[in-house]
């Protein structure tokens, strides 16, 4: 009896080890199906994409801030490509295309039709890129060059900006009151350099409205901001701490209120301030901020938001010296000793005499 107990009991173990693989072996089957069944679903995806470059042709307009998620949805609402799975395939993780209006195909391979998306050569406007500090003139140049509306027209509004609106507080200078940026324009003819300037004069009030700069400071922070956003050369983390410095200059003995920066007389000689030369610091004009104590004139540049902020939100300190002692990483150091600033000084030439100069 006993031994008859053992051999059913071998025989349920069995049994059970015989049924517990069928159900791996099915589970296990089970997961690779749904696998592979997914994995052949986006392989149809892809092979059932339109093939080529399509046919002529539909307006697309990308909105300022869409997400690729977004963009691929309205490539595939306008019939450009078949779906938005094999677009976002092929944008990866993109986040450089541009907003705007696009000439396109229908019926488009998803691949080519983010080529031409990125390829800048199927745009239906102009867009026109605006770095952070640059002037008024490497605006009109630009955009001139890109729109093909004549120079002298933008000169026009240049030397007499209260035709786009000009606030009186800029005293007729336009330096400065222009918001950085990206922006983009309809490839028709009645497109003017009024209208160009005009918008991004309007786009920096909006700047200056949004943090509640008061009209009669509005060019004494801009004067200021424009500054900051050369001195501190895009890094915005020193930012906050050059505008001190410039508050600290302006109201200490100690520097004779003299800013002594070289992105002021860069400016006011039109050269790189990498460049000055002993004889250019003695030069007799206006932004010579080694002769002549105070703000310059005028704005030296066209600063961005954070410029700005930073100028209406000083950090707290006593320096009225700063060296950037690293040209590459941006490493900059800030003391209130004279003496400290000349081995600040020593450090950034033995760094230079190793790296160079950035090109004139």
């Amino acid at each position: 009896m006993t031994k008859h107990a053992d051999k059913s009991d071998v025989t349920n173990k069995k049994l059970r080890v015989i049924i517990a693989t069928i159900l791996a072996v099915l589970l296990v089957s089970g997961l690779v199906a749904y696998k592979f069944r997914g994995e052949i679903a986006d392989y149809i995806e892809v092979v059932t994409d339109y093939q080529g470059a399509g046919t002529p042709s539909v307006a697309v307009n990308i909105p300022e801030g869409a997400y690729l998620g977004q963009i691929a949805k309205i490539m595939a609402d306008s019939g450009v490509v078949k779906n938005e799975r094999v677009f976002l395939y092929y944008a990866g993780n993109s986040t450089d295309i541009r907003s705007g209006t696009y000439i396109l195909n229908k019926d488009m391979s998803a691949k080519i039709a983010f080529e031409y998306l990125m390829d800048g050569k199927h745009r239906d406007d102009y867009m026109i890129e605006f770095p952070a500090g640059r002037t008024v003139r490497y605006v009109s140049d630009t955009a001139s060059e890109v729109t093909g509306i004549a120079r002298e027209d933008f000169q026009k509004i240049i030397d007499k900006p209260s035709l786009i609106g000009l606030p009186k507080e800029a005293d007729g200078v336009l330096e400065g009151w222009l918001k950085p940026g990206i922006y983009t324009f309809p490839k028709t003819a009645d497109l003017t350099a009024e209208t160009v300037l005009k918008t991004m004069l309007q786009e920096q009030l909006k700047v200056l409205d949004g943090l509640n700069v008061p009209a009669a400071k509005r060019e004494d922070v801009l004067n200021r901001a424009s500054i900051v956003q050369l001195e501190a050369g895009g890094h915005i983390d020193i930012m906050g701490k050059i505008a001190r410095v410039i508050e600290n200059r302006l109201t200490t003995n100690a520097t004779n209120h003299l800013l002594g920066m070289d992105v002021i007389n860069g400016y006011g000689l039109k050269k790189n301030p990498f460049y000055l030369t002993v004889a250019d610091f003695q030069d007799d004009n206006p932004y010579n901020s080694r002769l002549v104590p105070g703000l310059p004139p005028t704005p030296i540049g066209n600063p961005a938001k954070d410029a700005i902020s930073a100028v209406l939100n000083p950090e707290n300190g006593d320096w009225i010296y700063y060296v950037t002692v690293n040209l590459d990483t941006g490493e900059t150091l800030f003391t209130e000793s004279a003496a400290q600033f000349e081995e600040y000084k020593a450090q950034y030439q033995e760094w230079v005499a190793k790296n160079g100069l950035p090109d004139e």
